[in-house]
């Protein structure tokens, strides 16, 4: 979100109360609504890191579940033991949301 400078005129001792008061309303509004945008800038970002953190840790016990009915065998052959099953699936989710997040970047810069 760009920000923008409020310029607060300086006022005239020729102004009439009613003016003044208009004046002041004036600024008061463009102050108001600066305060309203940045607070919906930062709810939404909020709701964005909530989501992500919603989808990591459903991803996380999804492969945690796929995991589990594995026999010990397979998990051996993955390079892994039944023990370790519960940090593996949360590296998987980190790991997917980290790559997921990078090739976005690479995509916004190569838009640029």
């Amino acid at each position: 979100m760009k920000s923008t400078r409020i310029s607060i005129p300086v006022f005239s001792p020729l102004l009439t109360t009613r003016e003044l008061l208009k004046e002041a309303r004036v600024i008061r509004a463009a102050i108001l609504g600066e305060v309203i945008a940045s607070a919906i800038v930062r709810a939404g970002a909020a709701m964005r890191r909530a989501t992500a953190r919603y989808r990591r840790w459903r991803r996380a016990a999804e492969t945690y579940h796929s995991l589990r009915m594995l026999d010990d065998r397979t998990l051996h052959d993955l390079g892994f033991d039944r023990s370790e099953i519960s940090s593996v699936a949360a590296d998987f989710a980190v790991t997917r949301d980290l790559a997921r997040e990078l090739v976005n970047r690479s995509r916004n810069r190569a838009e640029s």
